[in-house]
C-alpha cells in the first residue's frame, strides 16, 4: 500500500509472481557468503500519486525486467515490498552485473 498525507495507493494488481514461483533457481537460495542488493524506485510515491494508471504498468514492467536479468545472474529473490526488491547472489560480481 502506498501512502501520503492525501490519498492511499494499492499497487499490488501491478505486482508480479515471485521469480521463483516462475522460473525454479537452479542453483537454490545461496549460502555462506552471500551478496545481497536491494532497489526501491526513487519518488515512487510522488509518482504513484501523479501517475497511478502508468505507474500500475511501469511498476509490472519494471519488475519482469529485474526478475528476468536475475535469472540471468543466478539471483535469489528473498523478497518485495512495494516497489523494492531484496536479492541474494552467490557472487558479489553476479550481484554487480545484475545492478548494472
Amino acid at each position: 500500500t502506498r501512502r501520503d498525507s492525501q490519498k492511499t495507493f494499492n499497487n499490488t494488481d501491478a505486482e508480479t509472481p515471485r521469480a521463483d514461483s516462475v522460473v525454479p533457481s537452479v542453483s537454490g537460495a545461496p549460502s555462506g557468503h552471500v551478496t545481497l542488493a536491494f532497489t526501491d524506485l526513487q519518488s515512487s510515491t510522488w509518482l504513484w500519486n501523479q501517475f497511478p494508471t502508468c505507474m500500475k504498468s511501469a511498476l509490472s514492467i519494471h519488475n519482469r525486467v529485474m526478475r528476468s536479468v536475475g535469472v540471468t545472474y543466478s539471483a535469489y529473490e528473498v523478497k518485495t515490498e512495494g516497489d523494492a526488491f531484496m536479492m541474494a547472489f552467490h557472487s558479489l560480481v553476479d550481484a554487480a552485473n545484475w545492478c548494472l
